[in-house]
């Protein structure tokens, strides 16, 4: 339930527009049997909310077309199950009260505003319904869930994630008309007799050492991810020790096209590992569970209203998205 905040010193009374919402099975769900529906919900689960008629408000304004669908999907499962004869004994039935109303049923189906026999009616339609869930749909999930999809969604998984993957380097470019093979190694011979990254003073003095109209340059640190990179540039990358240089390579100028000669320098690589199929199966099982669970259900009441001539009775083209049975009033 979503948490709302009740301002201190006003008060509110909740109007209920009663009528019949829907019709199935020769029953008819009101606004008042959804509002028992949404109550003993909350009895249930957030006790806590009832002491606030703002919450009560909020909360039915926002749950009562999907516990009207429930009802009305409940009441279809409840059909279907009779060509089953399900058998659910009484013992079931008190067991299954205990668990949910606790060891002082009187008190609490009083709190609750329930006879004893209305309760067991609910209890009883639960069970039923909670076993119609479990064969058509559940049962048929985790068969469909094998170790082998799990597996597969663990490669889906990785193929999405985004891990950090970057490199830091500077690239020591040789200019000048004069460049070539020969003027390129012989930089290169220069750099690596210098012990740090190479200062601008000491790059200008290998350039000194160079041919005549030919220089070296040296970029600042460049950070980028490998799949912002050319294949070519992270093969050279991945082969080279931290803090040291590439041989020269020779590449195309994207300005003019002719050939230049480059040596990388690597200052630093980060990357993330992905976490392991032990480390994140319990949750991606979890997950496509949750998507085939979604996808039977919705096929299974597909089914249903159809057998059932009930294929109106979808709450969402019931009634337009503004209508509201409930409002309320402050003072």
């Amino acid at each position: 339930m979503p948490g709302f905040f009740s301002p201190q010193g006003e008060t509110y009374e909740i109007i209920m527009s009663n009528r019949v919402l829907a019709k199935i099975n020769g029953k008819t769900f009101s606004v008042m049997d959804v509002k028992k529906k949404m109550d003993l919900f909350l009895h249930e689960h957030h006790p806590e909310s009832l002491s606030s008629n703002l919450l009560l408000y909020q909360f039915y304004t926002q749950n009562w077309r999907q516990s009207l669908q429930e009802m009305i999907d409940n009441e279809l499962i409840k059909m279907e199950a009779v060509t089953f004869k399900i058998n659910i004994s009484d013992g079931d039935v008190r067991q299954e009260m205990d668990k949910r109303f606790g060891p002082n049923l009187v008190k609490r189906l009083d709190e609750l505003k329930l006879s004893y026999e209305e309760a067991k009616q609910i209890v009883h339609d639960d069970i039923v319904v909670r076993n119609m869930q479990w064969y058509r749909i559940w049962a048929r999930v985790l068969q469909d869930v094998t170790p082998e999809t799990v597996k597969a969604g663990y490669e889906t998984y990785l193929a999405k994630l985004q891990l950090k993957d970057d490199w830091t380097y500077k690239v020591a470019t040789l200019k000048g008309p004069n460049q070539s093979e020969e003027a390129a190694i012989k930089a290169y011979n220069l750099l690596l007799q210098e012990e740090s990254e190479v200062t601008p003073i000491e790059v200008k003095g290998i350039s000194g050492f160079l041919p005549t109209d030919t220089s070296l340059q040296i970029s600042e640190p460049i950070t980028i991810s490998t799949k912002d990179l050319s294949n070519e540039i992270v093969k050279v990358l991945e082969d080279l020790p931290a803090n040291t240089f590439s041989k020269p390579i020779a590449q195309k100028s994207k300005s003019d096209g002719s050939t230049v000669f480059r040596m990388y320098y690597l200052i630093d690589h980060k990357k993330e590992s992905p976490p392991s199929f032990e480390q994140v199966s319990a949750k991606i099982h979890e997950t496509l569970v949750q998507r085939y669970g979604d996808l039977q259900r919705e096929e299974y009441f597909t089914k249903l209203r159809k057998r059932f001539l009930s294929e109106d009775l979808v709450v969402k083209n019931l009634f337009p998205p503004s209508y509201q049975p409930f409002n309320i009033c402050g003072s």
